[in-house]
């Protein structure tokens, strides 16, 4: 499974969780194909809060990825401006089916000593074992 953990501030990670948030503004684009981004949230808990599928991975200029997805990025014209100043292109990450786990899950509990800057890939094994623990804190409520 294609699958990557996404360094998100904690309000944008909270919006993606939420359903609000269907849209994920990223200055580079992943280089494999994905079917779901795994959230880190960054300025908040430290941990991995959940995650959600990808429907699409789109690059396109900067005026476009406005025009067709500002509202769904849950951003201000003025922060989407400010983030994208000297760029060209951006990619769209489209998003569905966000799950916010019952408990968060620490770096170290899938191998991984330090969070990425932006995103890293996850092994099978990796995405394994988050889902093993996202399951088991569902079933211990």
């Amino acid at each position: 499974m294609g699958a990557a953990l996404y360094s998100i501030k904690k309000k944008y990670a909270d919006l993606i969780l939420s359903g609000l948030k269907t849209v994920e503004f990223r200055k580079c684009r992943p280089g494999k194909r994905l079917e779901k981004i795994v959230i880190y949230e960054s300025r908040g808990s430290g941990r991995i809060v959940g995650e959600a599928l990808v429907d699409d991975v789109v690059n396109c200029s900067i005026s476009h990825a406005w025009q067709i997805a500002g509202e769904r990025g849950c951003i201000s014209k003025e922060e989407f401006d400010s983030y994208y100043s000297g760029h060209t292109s951006v990619t769209l990450i489209v998003l569905r089916s966000p799950l916010r786990f019952a408990r968060p899950i620490s770096l170290s509990e899938i191998g991984l000593a330090r969070a990425p800057q932006s995103f890293c890939y996850l092994s099978d094994l990796q995405c394994l074992r988050i889902d093993d623990l996202s399951r088991c804190s569902e079933l211990m409520g």
